[in-house]
């Protein structure tokens, strides 16, 4: 596809899109569920399809991807189906006195014209669910799925093209440059998962529209276990969570953060775990079905290179061995231990099957973790492992990140009733449940006056009596 025409591509998709935003808006919320309703039947119907194009793409088990992509999928449709009546009520708000009796209310209203770009790691989830988000609060989508996918993204296009009018939703593959095309276009509201140097081209973009943006990046999600957590159960929730997908997730365990007298033993149970779980206890990761290839000889190359530079600076490879080659994709578990902060496997997020082990004195509490986490960018997701109450509290009164687990990981993004997302370098923007609908929607304000309305009091000329009413009603306020 050459660069004119993936520009004449998408500039025909975003004004055929143009012309039909405000029809699609009046179609009202039973056309919205019935498009919904139309997406759910063909994901299940699809469901092996899905998943053969996603072991094509990363070697994904298709237990796990139903796990980990269809099934939110088709949790969050569902969610929608049963509460999107009650999310675009109108909502009634107070009013003070001075204004009164009139009336105030926020109502609810599409924002637009949609661009969702989506990522690779979890190639049909998270197109997906940005796209049901979209389409509940009334929003006309253009779709552009992962290229680094490209059979997840080739069933994306033929699955939406047979669900959705073009007017409604189009799916638009390729490249970069298709990326380019797209981000040039006016849309209201811009939608982007994937890496932050992505993400500030994605929001300069918007800005130059004056749109609004969803950016779901990343980060360095850290895991801290302090002194009274049970070890061996912590190890096998933070394996499962580090390894599904290989790593390649955006709140993945990133690096621990465990007491000095705890290092040997949590590495011991992690070694346990992750060769049972990965391995069904073979500790041939090669060949086993339940473990996933990295996307790309580029991402192998870069975390094999980070390393082995930090075995270099002094890491200590406990469990693993050093990838010698991106055949196949294949990139084996490690652990490492005796890291530290300017280690170059903590420059940037991992995405990948490597987990690094840092240490602190517990002397104090988990005061030193605290000040490693709050010293450099504001995560994603943080995980605290404690038994012990006060802990939990201080990590969570004393740190920022876009979602906390406490005594597990990864399973806020289960739950629809919170909302997901980042803050700062890690994201910014909210979404899952209601938070996806009102992500999409412009929160109108309504005021309606009153034919009592005494409000032309304040009117010029302004007298003493205007300022005597001006004060009286200061203490209305």
């Amino acid at each position: 596809m050459s660069d004119s025409a993936t520009v004449s591509e998408a500039k025909a998709a975003f004004e055929r899109q143009r012309a039909y935003r405000f029809e699609f808006r009046n179609k009202g919320i039973e056309y919205r569920l019935e498009l919904l309703g139309r997406l759910k039947t063909a994901i299940i119907e699809w469901q092996p399809k899905i998943e053969q194009a996603l072991y094509d793409d990363l070697h994904r088990n298709s237990i796990e991807t139903d796990l980990l992509d269809i099934t939110p999928v088709l949790s969050e449709i569902e969610f929608t189906l049963k509460n999107l009546w009650e999310w675009s009520q109108s909502t009634s708000v107070s009013t003070p006195l001075a204004l009164r009796p009139g009336h105030s209310e926020i109502r609810y209203e599409p924002k637009g014209q949609v661009l969702v770009l989506g990522t690779w790691n979890y190639p049909f989830q998270l197109c997906i669910n940005p796209l049901v988000a979209a389409l509940c609060a009334g929003n006309t989508v253009i779709l552009k799925p992962s290229e680094l996918a490209p059979q997840t993204s080739r069933i994306i296009k033929l699955l939406c093209d047979r669900t959705f009018a073009p007017e409604v939703v189009s799916v638009l593959e390729g490249g970069v440059e298709t990326s380019e095309a797209l981000l040039d276009l006016p849309f209201d509201h811009f939608f982007y998962t994937g890496s932050a140097k992505v993400g500030k081209i994605v929001a300069k973009a918007a800005a130059e529209h004056l749109a609004s943006v969803t950016l779901e990046l990343g980060g360095k999600s850290p895991v801290i276990v302090d002194s009274t957590a049970d070890l061996e159960i912590a190890a096998e929730k933070i394996a499962w969570g580090k390894w599904s997908n290989s790593g390649q997730t955006c709140v993945a365990p990133d690096y621990l953060l465990v007491p000095k007298s705890k290092a040997d033993l949590i590495v011991k149970y992690l070694e346990i775990a992750v060769i049972r779980l990965f391995s069904r206890g073979t500790g041939d990761f090669k060949a086993s079905q339940d473990y996933c290839r990295l996307i790309s000889e580029k991402h192998f190359l870069r975390i094999a290179t980070a390393v082995r530079k930090s075995i270099e600076q002094g890491s200590v490879l406990r469990f693993g061995e050093l990838p010698g080659s991106e055949t196949e994709k294949f990139m084996p578990p490690m652990i490492l231990s005796q890291v530290k902060g300017h280690h170059a496997i903590m420059q940037d997020e991992i995405f990948g099957p490597v987990l690094p082990i840092l240490e602190y004195d517990d002397s104090q509490g988990v005061s030193e973790a605290i000040e490693f986490v709050n010293s450099r960018d504001k995560p994603l997701a943080l995980y605290i492992f404690s038994q012990n109450r006060p802990t939990v509290e201080r990590v969570l009164h004393e740190t920022t990140s876009g979602g906390v687990v406490v005594n597990d990981v990864t399973l806020h993004l289960a739950n629809p009733f919170l909302p997901f997302g980042g803050i700062g370098p890690s994201g910014q923007g909210r979404y899952h449940g209601q938070f996806g609908f009102k992500e999409f929607s412009h929160e109108k304000s309504v005021f309606y006056q009153s034919r009592l309305s005494g409000i032309k009091l304040m009117y010029p000329p302004y007298t003493d009596r205007t300022r005597k009413l001006l004060h009286w009603v200061r203490k209305l306020l």
